[in-house]
């Protein structure tokens, strides 16, 4: 294998998970340095479950450690006899006590910045500019989506693969102060970057897209992204941020076979940023379903974009393969003009559309709407390709 080209390494390393790939590291330095160059094009850490938090302080003192650090050791010390004599006359023992630091064991605790690699790294003048816009204009790392206040007493908080009982917390400082805590937060989202998740929660906090951007240089940004087999996204704020879909927009990766359920009302303000963020995420997410949960869009344009691209695009296997949209603010969707295998029943209108440049990639249309008052309830369109087809969607 040292014989073959870069190439043809990475693709052998791609097979290997992320044990194994440890191990290869572990041969000499040539594969440790391979890997460390192109680590996140090959397998992920795997963690359970990822969301971020307000700690209370009952909570904040769950995750404080629940043992005794430091042990003494008490061990006999080789000494002179004239040091023996010494000890003596100053009364001091002639054992020596050692200190020695355990590694924590409790179920619930800080990860603190000792568990990092060394990040007191060189950076260059171009980040080194970016960092101090971050400190200069007190750009924080979390939004919020529920109406908590941004301040101190937010933590990550992580369930390691196969351990439901245990938790794992990380305090960041919110509002970066110097550019030695920026190098912090770097280290830790690049740690994070390097996990895939089973399931990543937004409930109350999301990050700060703003601030992942001003984080690293421009090439890293196809990258550096947190990546999840299931992701949920809930948004109760009085006042939503448009800057927690564009996160999700720029910064997730759901597998191939992952969901993400989104729930957010966006300002009338932001209806069409919100449309071009989510077109972005159907268009290009390649995963396998998402649901997206809307009670005030009522700019029906990008229902429009999406048959459009479904009919013209020359690259479908991107999209995402199933969509369940309930929409509340739309009401008359027109039927496309290459409708096939039309049925209007009572409340409901059912179509298929083909691609104009592969007939073979189909898709099939829903459309529900209310008794009441006739606006529409559901939008859902199915993948008819591929191994989508005996797929059934639940929602």
């Amino acid at each position: 294998m040292y014989f073959l080209p870069i190439e043809a390494k990475i693709d052998v390393l791609k097979f290997l998970d992320f044990n194994q790939l440890f191990s290869v590291r572990l041969i000499n330095w040539h594969f440790n340095a391979l890997i460390e160059q192109y680590e996140l094009d090959f397998a992920r850490k795997k963690q359970s479950h990822f969301y971020i938090s307000n700690l209370d302080e009952q909570e904040y003192e769950l995750y404080r450690c629940k043992e005794e650090f430091l042990e003494e050791d008490v061990k006999e010390e080789k000494i002179s006899f004239l040091k023996r004599i010494w000890n003596c006359c100053l009364k001091k023992s002639d054992k020596k006590i050692v200190k020695k630091r355990e590694k924590c064991t409790c179920d619930r605790r800080f990860l603190n910045n000792e568990e990092l690699e060394p990040f007191n790294f060189p950076i260059s003048s171009q980040l080194f500019n970016k960092w101090q816009t971050v400190i200069d204009q007190q750009i924080p790392i979390y939004l919020d989506i529920r109406d908590h206040p941004v301040d101190e007493d937010i933590a990550i908080i992580l369930i390691p693969d196969y351990q439901i009982f245990k938790r794992l917390a990380i305090k960041l400082p919110v509002f970066p102060k110097n550019i030695e805590e920026m190098k912090i937060i770097r280290c830790w989202f690049y740690r994070l970057f390097l996990c895939y998740f089973g399931t990543i929660e937004y409930c109350e906090f999301i990050f700060n897209p703003e601030l992942v951007k001003l984080l690293f240089d421009d090439d890293d940004d196809n990258y550096l992204k947190l990546s999840s087999l299931l992701a949920r996204c809930f948004c109760y704020c009085d006042k939503p941020k448009i800057n927690a879909v564009k996160f999700i927009a720029n910064y997730h990766i759901i597998s191939n076979e992952g969901h993400l359920l989104l729930h957010f009302d966006p300002l009338p303000e932001d209806f069409k940023q919100y449309s071009k963020y989510l077109f972005k995420i159907l268009t290009t997410g390649g995963f396998k379903m998402v649901q997206v949960i809307d009670r005030s869009l009522k700019d029906d344009a990008l229902f429009y974009w999406i048959i459009n691209h479904i009919e013209t695009s020359t690259d479908l296997t991107k999209m995402v393969a199933n969509m369940v949209l309930h929409f509340d603010g739309w009401s008359d969707l027109n039927l496309s003009e290459r409708a096939e295998n039309i049925v209007i029943d009572e409340g409901h209108i059912y179509y298929r559309l083909s691609n104009i440049h592969n007939s073979e990639m189909k898709y099939n249309v829903s459309i529900s709407k209310r008794s009441f008052n006739g606006k529409v309830e559901t939008v859902v369109i199915k993948k008819m390709w591929g191994d989508n087809v005996d797929y059934n969607i639940m929602y």
